[in-house]
This record gives structure tokens, sequence and C-alpha cells, in this order.
């Protein structure tokens, strides 16, 4: 056993370069959890339980707060201290159950429960050893008091397989408004938190929530995905929902033809590396829905229901000169060159006098997209 231990604890010494935050699971709880705390201590890697750390990054110091694992009861409330004051702080721990305990509170980061290792469509999970709720049982979780990921993981417990439950390892990238911190030191309102697959080429920036049938949603080319911001937690509450973003939106990245087909073989793959059952449904906005009818007709069996919402079956010639002046724009000016006019293809000219909010919102996220891949999108619609 000791040798285990120094086996697992080298590897996390190999990566001595990047700040690092490590607490124990379930596993170690149940192993020796003070001979696995003193082998950490030993060979030089610092772990947490029920502890608070400041790192180093290279955007500044970082707050981490190690709580104890809830399912072996290693679990203790501490607060974060006063040198995190003024901070952004963050805490991580093994079993989700422990982001519900009472004081915890802001961002949370947990793992454990594989996603439920085998789970199958409308039944969900057989069985996940937490007394998290069940919607914060995989993926990204929201509530009032806290933001919660708990990411899949790539081992397994009990049963050496997993089905409806991929392995992945996830790259979250946080980013902190400092404006908009709350006054309460343990909350912080914006996180974006979206982990990324790697199909070939590609980068692709995806977000799951929820339990239950598959359920995919792709944008429309004048937006990502967070325009389903307002309805995604009312979809997964009954559905496991993952929405994703094209290839320069968002942390998606990769080089892409200018065909539909294009775009549709590459979510095809997606949701192939992603292990979505047959029984997936597919919601696609605009853009998102000729992409999502051109993946039904070329890749039927991965789907099952087919939504398409305000999507033709092509654009008249008319209309594609536009799309092709978006396109000239955008790659040779920038992105705000086309951000009125892409706002105005979007929403008639009342709305847009009536909620300014909105509108600011959707220029800032679209103000982002990669220019050359946003007219490689609007060349696909020609």
């Amino acid at each position: 056993m000791l040798t285990h231990r120094e086996n697992v604890i080298n590897i996390f010494k190999q990566v001595d370069l990047v700040p690092r935050a490590i607490v124990l699971g379930n596993y170690e709880s149940w192993s020796g959890p003070e001979a696995w705390l003193a082998a950490f201590k030993r060979l030089g890697v610092d772990a947490m339980e029920n502890q608070t750390r400041i790192l180093a990054t290279k955007k500044g110091p970082v707050c981490v707060r190690g709580l104890g694992d809830a399912l072996s009861q290693r679990f203790r409330y501490v607060d974060f201290t006063a040198s995190c004051r003024g901070l952004p702080k963050l805490s991580i721990t093994h079993d989700p159950a422990g982001a519900f305990e009472e004081g915890v509170k802001g961002l949370v980061i947990a793992g454990h429960t594989h996603c439920g290792q085998v789970s199958f469509p409308f039944v969900g999970p057989l069985w996940v050893p937490s007394e998290a709720p069940p919607a914060a049982y995989c993926g990204l979780y929201r509530d009032k008091d806290r933001t919660l990921f708990v990411t899949s993981g790539v081992g397994t417990s009990i049963l050496p397989l997993r089905f409806g439950a991929p392995s992945q390892w996830d790259f979250l990238q946080l980013t902190i408004n400092r404006p908009e911190w709350s006054q309460s030191r343990f909350r912080i309102r914006e996180f974006a938190i979206m982990p990324n697959i790697t199909v070939g080429d590609f980068q692709i920036e995806y977000e799951q929530r929820g339990a239950g049938r598959d359920l995919v949603l792709l944008p429309t080319l004048l937006a990502e995905m967070s325009v389903y911001d307002a309805v995604i937690d009312a979809l997964a509450a009954k559905r496991r929902v993952t929405r994703l973003n094209f290839p320069g939106f968002g942390g998606s990245a990769g080089p892409i033809g200018d065909a539909v087909e294009d775009y549709a073989d590459l979510i095809a793959a997606t949701l192939r590396a992603l292990d979505l059952t047959a029984e997936t449904d597919l919601i696609g906005n605009g853009f998102g829905g000729l992409i999502a009818g051109t993946l039904a007709i070329h890749h039927g069996s991965l789907i099952d229901k087919l939504v398409l919402v305000d999507t033709g079956a092509g654009f008249p010639d008319p209309a594609k000169e536009p799309l092709r002046i978006l396109a000239q724009k955008s790659s040779t000016e920038g992105m705000g060159a086309v951000l009125d006019a892409a706002i105005l293809r979007m929403f008639p000219e009342d709305f847009i006098a009536a909620a300014p909010d909105i509108i600011a919102a959707r220029k800032q996220q679209l103000s982002k997209a990669d220019p050359l891949l946003f007219a490689n999108a609007a060349l696909a619609l020609t």
C-alpha cells in the first residue's frame, strides 16, 4: 500500500509547475486517510482537508478551500481565513453533497459521482452514492447560494464499466468580473465554467446539466450557447441537457470549412465523443437548425427526435447577399463592424428599443467571436 500511495502522489508531482489543489476522496478516506495525508506531506505535495490555501496564479492569488469528503464523514465546515478577504474564492471537495452543507456558498468543484457511471435513457443513473440533490450529480448546477461543477472523472467504482456517462478530463475556464463581486465574501456572481472536449483537430466547448434522456441544443449563427440561459434550468430539471459552441464562438476552436456539411459532421463527431445515446433529441435554432437538419440526413442514427426553430431548408438567392457582406466585413474589419447589422437580423426594432440590456449582452457575446470563423459560418449559409 505504501508503494501504491507513493506512485499515485508522484503522478501529482508531475504538474509541479501548475498551481494545484488536492483533497482526499472516499477511497483514500477508507484506506487510511492519515497515512495518505502523511505520504502527501512526505513527498512534498500539499493536500488539504478542511483547510484553506492561497494559490499564486498568473492572474493573481486565488483562495482555495479544501473540504473533507462528506460520504466518508470527513467533512468539517471551515470558514475562509482572514487572509482570503478581497480575493477570488472557490471550494473543492470530493462528494458534491459537501457543497450543500450549512455555510458552503459560492463556487464549488467536486467529483465522486462518475455522473452515475451507468446511466440509461429515460431512467438516468441507477445509483449515485451521494446525498447531493439529483440535479447536482453531474456537470453544472446553480442555485441562489452556490455554483457547483461536478466532473465525470475517468475511473469506475465497483463495476469496471461505464455506460451513458463517459470518462473525461474537464478543463474549466473561470472568469471573474471584479465589478460584479457580491458584497458577501462567499459569493461571486458571474462564473463561466465550461469544459472542452477534443474532437479531431477541434476543441469544442460544451456544458451538460441535469440527468435523464439526452437533449442537445445548437445555437444560431448570431449567438453562442448562452442564448439558452433563460431555459436551460427548466430543461435540465427533466433531461440531461448538452449545449455547445461552434468553432470560433466561446471556447470552441479549430479549422473548419464553409459548408453546412462540415459543421454537421463536426457536431456528429462531438455527439459520438460525448458518448450520447441514440435516444438523444436535438434542437437547432437558425444556423443551428440547418446544422441539425443536415446532421439528421447524414448521421440520423445518432438522434431520435429533431426540433428545428426558426429554420428553413436554405436561403433564397436575394437573402444570401447580406450573409456574404457579414462574412466579408467580419473577416476584414473585425466583429465590431457587423454587430449592429447582426442585431437587426436577430431582433425587431421595437424590441431593440425596449430591451437595451438584452441587446447589450448579445452584442458583448457576439463581439468575442473569432471574425474569420464567424465568416466561415456565414458563408456556410450561402
